[in-house]
């Protein structure tokens, strides 16, 4: 079987959670697939990894200023023939295979469209609409995305399967040019792309108020790409004291090795990858108790509610003031992610795939 991916995402020299997916879902198909042959078709010049790829993987760099998936990967599918499409990054092209497979991350534009610009609430649901008339199966990477497909956008129950992001150590990039030896005292951790639904005003505010209250000697570092109406937070973190903006920093698990606590406030995740990079780097977590990130963190969390501002301060100082609980929590952590590997993705994907009668 011919197996074509778009993989441009997967080919991002700042990769957040898609583009993050979308990588390792590659490299664990080439770990465990010998026999399938694979296209992966991007749009920039492509990164070192993908030519370290095994002989049944194949890189297409198809240049194009505009409408790349919709006019120039269109035009390969049509002169290709791929027995199918695998496209982990929920944009598919007009032109496809029946047996096309997308992965849809979350409903965010539909659930809070408030925190996402005009452009980006139609290019998305535009996308989305599309996948759902036309892809053969969704990909949904948490049950609470799944229900967000079924309930909000109307999928059939039948035509999306969950299936869980995956981790392991080789995650990491390596050492870049971040140092952090900079930061000295004991910090809280936050990483995301700054945008409205990660909740980081609030997070700012009930630092601040834990600090007033407690007198914790911790900074708040939030590490993250500056994403679409962001001011507000940079205003706040700009502001106020001992919190540090980093910017997007590419080996996010030597940050968290500095860490007292990851801190996940978001309003919204389909998923929410800091919470096993936490697990990994035995960090204790305290989240908000909204969409995936229950079913992430399970049992190995300290739980707010993001809205509320008291509740945040609370499971912050529950975790700081104990050590016993930090370390239980981090203890738990390392043990459900376990549960969470590529190679089990990427088996499952290849599963669906194969599936299409």
């Amino acid at each position: 079987m011919v197996i074509a991916v778009a993989a441009e995402h997967a080919n991002s020299p700042q990769p957040t959670g898609v583009e993050h997916y979308s990588k390792q879902l590659i490299l664990a198909l080439s770990r465990i697939d010998g026999v399938n042959e694979y296209i992966l078709y991007v749009r920039t010049p492509p990164q070192l990894w993908f030519w370290e790829l095994p002989k049944n993987f194949t890189v297409k760099y198809l240049p194009s200023p505009i409408a790349w998936t919709q006019l120039r990967l269109s035009l390969a599918m049509l002169t290709d023939k791929p027995d199918a499409l695998l496209v982990p990054s929920f944009s598919m092209p007009l032109l496809h295979p029946r047996n096309t497979i997308v992965a849809i991350h979350d409903l965010a534009w539909l659930m809070f469209p408030e925190t996402e610009t005009t452009t980006q609430r139609w290019s998305l649901a535009f996308t989305h609409l599309f996948a759902k008339l036309f892809a053969h199966r969704l990909i949904a990477v948490s049950n609470a995305t799944k229900k967000d497909l079924v309930g909000r956008l109307h999928v059939p129950e039948s035509s999306v399967e969950v299936i869980h992001h995956g981790f392991t150590h080789s995650d990491e990039e390596g050492k870049a040019d971040d140092d952090h030896d900079l930061l000295a005292r004991p910090l809280i951790v936050c990483l995301g792309t700054l945008q409205p639904r990660k909740n980081l005003c609030r997070l700012i505010e009930a630092f601040a108020r834990m600090k007033e209250q407690t007198g914790v000697p911790h900074l708040l570092v939030i590490a993250g790409s500056k994403g679409w109406m962001c001011d507000e937070i940079l205003t706040l973190a700009n502001k106020t004291k001992d919190v540090v903006y980093l910017g997007y920093v590419k080996d996010r698990l030597s940050l968290l090795r500095k860490a007292s606590l990851l801190v996940q406030p978001s309003l919204y995740e389909g998923f929410g990858l800091s919470i096993l990079d936490a697990f990994a780097e035995h960090v204790p977590v305290a989240c908000a108790n909204s969409s995936s990130l229950p079913e992430v963190a399970g049992d190995a969390a300290e739980f707010f509610d993001p809205y509320s501002v008291p509740s945040m301060v609370a499971a912050m100082t529950n975790v700081l003031n104990s050590r016993t609980h930090a370390d239980d929590l981090a203890r738990r952590g390392w043990d459900r992610l376990q549960n969470f590997t590529w190679e089990a993705c990427a088996q499952r994907t290849l599963s669906l795939i194969a599936s299409h009668p």
